[in-house]
């Protein structure tokens, strides 16, 4: 296996390669050495470095131009009876010094710092020298004008500014949720034993710290402190033992003086003094006695990577990975942390929590984003979102990053665990003018001139204009993350309920949720033979449900008329929409139990199933309101099949044709969909702009597929459009829409306004303008296409769609249904893009 430097040095090289294969039009690449040609091409051949295009070589034996060369060679041999090196850079270099004018600067990157002071003594080159601080990639970058030469990140002084950045952003319930799990196992247990917790990622301790000392906001309470106003789960500490897993070790020393601050003693017999060199050793105990009421405690401080260890001891309570997850394939975490930390449970162990905050999901924006933009020399500025989207496959591509944290959370359900809660933890980090505040920013735009900015040069972009913009502005840097709390079971115990079971098995009791009066819901507990099967119905229990952020968010607010649910759905038709009532259409569970005339029901029992169903944990629905959910869809994914459904129709009724410029005004669910849908056309769409309000919108457009997304007042600048969709349900941004299309272009009104009057501006320049204003409604399929389609062809679409998108991805939030008036309110204020039930009993 490759160490970690060397695999670096891979990656280096191919990025190094792509550089040289697709320079920028102001840059010409040339290489200089003092050893013969014959020997520097042999090593350019093993680096796979033979065939870069208009690559020129400078050696002793060799030159740029070798009339001019062999004449200053010829000079230099006369007077020093040698042939000339970069130590005698006139001769050395030739002509090459006359030919390239001021506005293409001659530069010279070279480890040799005896070399740099003899050419800048006798040229005027620039030089940047490639030392053990700084990397030839990096160098190229400095030269290219991608990165900041006077600044150099600094691993300590990065993880202390990245974790004042991580304290602020911890989602609060999420933490919340994890203080409160953990003492109800700790009141689980039957005696007193220790609690043992692994950092598969320590860095600075910072979770070891957030678990002792809290932070300075009083909603990020310490577990200690929890703990200590909870007597029952305390008392069942013994000890506490922290295994931190560090494999930096360069980080120790910094680590050893946090460990001291917070009163820790180092047992020196069980490891190495914390003034002798770490290099022998892989584990540093530290040690603290009772103290505050919390029981005594250990910190293992094991410098090497988790995967590393061979024998763990007592299996840990606790897991902890904070901005780890994202770092690995999910199944690799996984697979990884059951195999070595829960094969062998101790005692009466049946699960750990599993608590991964700030895990990255894979966007990052300029707050405000900027468009596309032309460069003095005609090269494409990139817009932000496309600049990010190259950001975003190089982390995944060049460095293995996951970012899509669905893949993690169903990754855990294969191994049996649960989801208990999960958050935004978005990191916003604010340009400051100190230095020390101001370090994370910086670095940030180092690794996005390290990363993002290959990528764009390879694909042609202007890379040095995009980051010269960003430093000019100097614009908020907002990184999209989630906080993510599992229920993990030991290998061999007790695994998560599987709700495929016999309708014997079902609860007597069932959870419902009602809406009762404008923005209020509660919770109805009701009887499971209460509800008598029909002939052709179905009882389904429930595994997830998700909120329509569109029509029933308007329900849950009060803004409709009394009218009929939704005539094409059989389990709503003939109710009204008056409160109380129950609403929600994108249910999915396990058939439990069928009605004496259900088709093929032997087949059917057991079966995974969508149903335009209400929220509850059991539904009781006709068979011809549910579909079986196709293999491979997991249940999280297929929930969004009305979604994805409607944003389909609304992408049908917008026609859109190759060539065409469109925006998408509204990034909630549905346009994100609309979004992802029309991304996935990228070919036949030069530019695809969306526009929103929220900027955590923006970041999720970006993952979807936009071009360039964008906050309402900057979005004339990338007008006009051809096709405008208006899905935000805002009168002033179907005002917009309107306003930003071309003549003769096509605005499509996807938006239900409920009872809202809508004001809208249509006067002489609209009457001429000859634009068409189309509504879209996805009840039915539109009279233009119904020659050729019907809902089967459209839902068997939209089911393939589901699998390419895999919509769960934008799920923000997973709760259980005691937890409706939090979750519709927060959805409600905008806090999230789309919500999710956990329909399943709470083990």
């Amino acid at each position: 296996m490759l160490s970690p430097e060397e695999a670096q040095s891979i990656k280096d090289l191919e990025i190094l390669r792509d550089i040289l294969n697709a320079p920028s039009p102001n840059v010409h690449f040339a290489l200089a050495s003092n050893s013969p040609r014959q020997h520097v091409e042999k090593i350019l051949h093993g680096l796979g470095l033979c065939n870069i295009p208009g690559l020129e070589l400078f050696t002793p034996d060799c030159g740029h131009n070798q009339q001019e060369r062999t004449k200053a060679m010829d000079e230099s041999i006369k007077n020093t009876n040698s042939f000339p090196t970069k130590l005698r850079a006139k001769a050395f270099f030739g002509a090459l010094l006359d030919q390239f004018s001021a506005a293409k600067e001659l530069c010279l990157i070279d480890d040799s710092s005896t070399v740099l002071q003899a050419v800048e003594t006798q040229t005027n080159m620039r030089t940047i020298q490639v030392s053990n601080k700084r990397s030839l990639l990096e160098a190229v970058g400095i030269a290219l004008g991608w990165l900041d030469p006077d600044f150099a990140v600094d691993d300590c002084q990065y993880l202390k500014s990245k974790n004042v950045v991580d304290f602020d952003s911890f989602h609060r319930d999420t933490w919340a949720s994890f203080l409160t799990e953990t003492a109800t196992m700790l009141q689980a247990r039957s005696r007193a034993e220790s609690l043992v917790v692994v950092d598969l990622g320590a860095g600075l301790l910072s979770m070891l710290r957030l678990m002792l000392g809290g932070h300075d906001h009083e909603d990020l309470p310490s577990l200690t402190s929890f703990l200590s106003q909870n007597m029952d789960a305390l008392s069942k500490i013994d000890n506490i033992v922290y295994h931190a897993y560090e494999p930096n070790i360069n980080l120790a020393p910094e680590c050893i003086k946090i460990l001291e601050s917070l009163g820790f003693v180092q047992d020196t017999e069980a490891g190495v003094d914390s003034s002798k060199d770490f290099g022998s050793s892989t584990e540093l105990l530290f040690y603290r006695q009772e103290q505050g009421g919390m029981p005594y405690m250990e910190v293992r401080l094991r410098l090497c990577d988790y995967t590393s260890m061979k024998d763990f001891g007592p299996s840990p309570d606790i897991i902890l990975g904070c901005c780890f997850a994202d770092l690995m394939e999910p199944n690799d975490l996984v697979q990884s942390t059951v195999q070595q930390f829960l094969a062998k449970p101790q005692h009466d162990q049946s699960y750990a929590l599993a608590y991964f905050p700030i895990t990255f999901c894979g966007t990052t924006q300029f707050l405000k984003p900027q468009p596309s933009t032309l460069s003095k020399a005609g090269v494409v500025i990139p817009s932000d979102a496309a600049a990010f989207a190259f950001y975003a496959k190089a982390l995944q591509d060049r460095h293995g990053h996951n970012l899509d944290s669905s893949k993690l959370v169903q990754a855990m359900r294969s191994y049996g665990g649960q989801l208990l809660s999960r958050g935004n933890s978005n990191w916003n980090i604010v340009p400051s003018n100190n230095d020390e505040e101001n370090y994370l920013w910086h670095a940030m735009m180092r690794f996005f001139g390290t990363t993002a900015a290959p990528e764009l040069q390879k694909a042609g972009f202007d890379a040095q204009g995009w980051l010269q913009r960003a430093r000019e502005n100097k614009p908020t840097i907002q990184a999209s993350n989630q906080d993510l709390l599992f229920r993990i079971p030991f290998v061999g115990r007790e695994i998560q309920r599987h709700v495929e079971a016999a309708s014997s098995s079902l609860s007597e009791t069932f959870e419902e949720i009602q809406f009762t009066a404008p923005n209020k819901v509660s919770t109805v507990e009701k009887q499971t033979r209460s509800q008598t099967l029909g002939d052709t119905e179905v009882r389904i229990a429930g595994v997830c449900s998700l909120i329509s952020s569109g029509t029933e968010l308007k329900v849950f607010k009060g803004l409709f008329e009394d009218v009929a649910l939704d005539v094409n759905i059989p389990s709503m038709e003939g109710e009204r929409m008056t409160y109380p009532l129950t609403y929600g259409y994108s249910l999915v569970g396990h058939v439990v139990e069928c009605g004496a005339a259900v088709a093929d029901k032997e087949n059917l029992i057991g079966k995974l199933v969508f149903a335009f169903a209400p929220h509850a944990s059991q539904v009781v629905v006709d068979q011809s309101a549910l579909q079986v959910v196709p293999d491979g869809v997991d249940p999280y994914d297929a929930i969004f099949l009305p979604s994805v459904e409607t944003a389909l129709s609304i992408v049908q009724d917008a026609h859109v044709r190759f060539g065409e410029r469109i925006a998408v005004f509204g990034q909630g669910l549905i346009g994100l969909l609309v979004t992802a849908i029309l991304g996935n056309m990228h070919s036949s769409i030069p530019t695809l702009t969306t526009v929103d309000s929220i900027p955590s919108r923006l970041a999720a457009s970006t993952a979807m597929g936009s071009s360039q997304a964008l906050l309402p007042d900057t979005v004339a600048q990338a007008a006009p459009f051809d096709v405008a969709i208006e899905v935000s349900g805002n009168s002033k941004a179907l005002q917009t829409a309107i306003d930003m299309t071309v003549n003769h272009g096509r605005i499509i009104i996807a938006s239900w306004y409920g009872n809202e009057n809508v004001d809208l501006k249509l006067g002489m320049e609209f009457h001429r303008s000859h634009k068409s204003m189309i509504v879209s409604q996805v009840s039915e399929i539109p009279p233009a296409l119904s020659g050729t389609w019907d809902k089967a062809r459209r839902f068997a679409l939209a089911w393939d769609l589901v699998k390419l998108i895999k919509p769960s991805k934008l799920l923000t939030k997973t709760a259980f249904v005691s937890q409706a008036q939090e979750m519709y309110t927060s959805l409600d204020n905008g806090d999230d893009i789309a919500v999710a039930f956990d329909l399943t009993a709470r083990e």
